[in-house]
């Protein structure tokens, strides 16, 4: 057969060649039944009890305190530095901005208090002024009316020194003759 191997007969080729498509027809359903019989096997191993009890051991481990610690001091890491400094720039923008509003309220407050204080004064002013000049007014009448007194005093005396003169020289004339 050896010798005919090499040169094989057309009818043999097509016999071998229906062969070859039959077993490959029968194995590939049966392989492809027994790959998928292993893979739903394996699946449903996987899923049992022992694949969960890995899994849940990897779960706890990683949810242990050694996860815990590098998860924690990651994010403390992460927001030590950075965090922190962007905290700080809201704080000193904020600071400043709060600085920036309360200098605003106090120059604010300085301009209407000072525009105050100078209608206050101005209205003072004037008041003081009213006042000095009425009191100078009551005082040039005073004056007025004591130098008014004055000249009815003086004229009253003067009279009265007349009448007392004349009086003086009656009596004196009255008493000359008798003596």
């Amino acid at each position: 057969m050896r010798g005919s191997s090499s040169a094989m007969d057309p009818q043999f080729q097509e016999f071998a060649s229906e062969v070859a498509d039959a077993v490959e027809k029968r194995l590939s359903g049966a392989f492809e039944q027994r790959i998928k019989t292993h893979v739903e096997e394996a699946v449903e191993t996987r899923l049992s009890g022992a694949f969960e009890e890995r899994l849940a051991s990897k779960i706890e481990e990683r949810l242990s305190g050694a996860f815990e610690e590098r998860i924690t001091a990651n994010i403390e890491k992460r927001l030590s530095g950075a965090f922190e400094q962007r905290i700080k720039t809201h704080i000193d923008q904020f600071e400043q901005r709060a600085d920036q509003s309360f200098k605003t309220h106090v120059d604010q407050f300085e301009q209407r208090a000072e525009l105050r204080m100078q209608m206050h004064f101005e209205n003072l002013e004037t008041k003081v002024t009213l006042a000095a000049e009425g009191y100078g007014s009551t005082l040039k009448k005073i004056e007025r009316e004591l130098v008014d007194l004055n000249k009815k005093v003086d004229e009253k005396f003067a009279d009265h020194d007349l009448v007392l003169m004349d009086h003086n020289k009656r009596i004196t004339a009255q008493e000359k003759p008798r003596g």
